[in-house]
């Protein structure tokens, strides 16, 4: 089923158990759990595959490797989360936002100031 730009996705859990999750597949491969609780938003622009909005909650990506030219990124209330080929997980929960890096390379963008930092396989910010 193709989901439209604009979309909102919200994963809740009729039973509330811990642990429940989505996954959601892009025609790339790259595949995003969602956990119960978390609402994200299809954000596609020009010359990138697959972009998304974490509104709230916790995502775990496995992002496939991207062609030159090509990147996801995906946009939290205090950052952008620049991804060319990794696994990471990354939350909101409207007061913070936390990134861990799996797998590879991520460029976190300070919403706020501006910063830029690259956050490699083992690190946390």
């Amino acid at each position: 089923m193709k989901i439209p730009a604009g979309t909102r996705i919200y994963a809740v859990s009729e039973d509330e158990q811990p642990g429940s999750f989505a996954i959601i597949q892009f025609e790339d491969l790259s595949m995003f759990q969602i956990t119960s609780g978390t609402m994200i938003e299809i954000k596609p622009e020009p010359n990138q595959i697959s972009n998304l909005e974490l509104i709230v909650g916790k995502i775990w990506v496995n992002m496939q490797r991207r062609m030159a030219g090509q990147s996801l990124k995906v946009r939290t209330e205090r950052s952008v989360i620049g991804i060319k080929g990794t696994i990471f997980i990354l939350e909101e929960d409207g007061v913070h936002t936390t990134l861990k890096v799996i797998e590879g390379v991520v460029t976190f963008t300070s919403l706020a100031d501006g910063n830029v930092l690259e956050v490699t396989a083992g690190q946390k910010i």
